[in-house]
């Protein structure tokens, strides 16, 4: 959901992809409220789009489209140029390189704009971008690369500084770690938190003392497997408790929301996972 309109109404954004011999596409449908929405609107016809997101990433008030996919440009964003038109699609990395990145769109450097950190799967790589403003980007920049199989990212201000730090998560034994934003595009080497293999990371305050706990799962692929869906609290300046399980039969989890479903103060998990 993205105001793309600019009325204040939540407009749908979504990615179409394509079957063999086909097209995908990123398409909006106009939110006229009242729940009626227009036809689908497209944006952009490509072939297999992995993540979609909007932001404000030109400075002009109004949302723009960012996306990845795997062919050529993996990483790109879309202008809005109001009245419901887009642009082109601008480049955000240079030639492919493997498969398309994990990215999050975040004020890195804390100078008002949406810069984005990228994570990559098949390299050993944690990088930023920096929004230099008016629509233009440089080049990414590397943040670590120590860091095997960045297979999910989200960032959050995990010890309370007011800068968006960096959590990612492993299969593989690297489980997950954080990185601190010290400010100005200047990063923290990693920290374990746990060497447990999650695949999802998420956080939000679940305890009620006013800083962001670690919510991790495990994406299991296997009839006969099961994934982990457990919590870490965190203990104050980002140091965290042990693994603490909250379910050993949901697996596949792909997103997590905190919100208090019913009404008693506190939050409770809505969960989507596949299979």
């Amino acid at each position: 959901m993205a105001d793309l309109a600019g009325d204040g109404n939540p407009d749908l954004l979504i990615a179409s992809n394509s079957a063999p011999g086909s097209e995908g596409r990123i398409v909006w449908y106009e939110n006229f409220g009242g729940g009626e929405f227009s036809s689908a609107r497209t944006i952009l016809v490509d072939k297999h789009v992995h993540q979609l997101g909007s932001a404000d990433l030109d400075g002009d008030g109004d949302l723009d489209v960012f996306y990845t996919m795997d062919s050529n440009p993996q990483f790109a964003w879309v202008e809005n140029l109001g009245n419901g038109q887009f642009g082109r699609p601008s480049a955000l990395l240079p030639p492919p390189r493997g498969v398309s990145p994990f990215v999050v769109a975040s004020d890195v450097d804390g100078d008002g704009d949406t810069d984005f950190f990228l994570g990559w799967d098949s390299e050993n790589s944690i990088d930023w971008i920096e929004n230099l403003g008016k629509g233009r980007f440089s080049e990414p920049q590397a943040i670590n690369d120590d860091i095997r199989q960045a297979y999910a990212l989200t960032v959050s201000d995990l010890n309370g500084d007011g800068s968006q730090d960096i959590l990612i998560g492993s299969p593989d034994g690297d489980g997950v770690s954080w990185i601190e934003n010290l400010g100005r595009g200047n990063f923290a080497s990693p920290r374990r938190i746990t060497t447990h293999p999650y695949s999802a990371v998420f956080t939000a305050d679940l305890d009620g003392d006013g800083d962001l706990d670690l919510i991790t799962a495990t994406r299991v692929f296997g009839i006969h497997d099961r994934g982990t869906f457990a919590w870490h609290e965190n203990l104050g300046g980002a140091v965290f408790s042990k693994q603490r399980l909250i379910d050993s039969r949901t697996f596949n989890i792909r997103e997590v929301s905190a919100v208090d479903l019913d009404g008693d103060g506190d939050l409770d998990l809505a969960v989507y996972a596949e299979g």
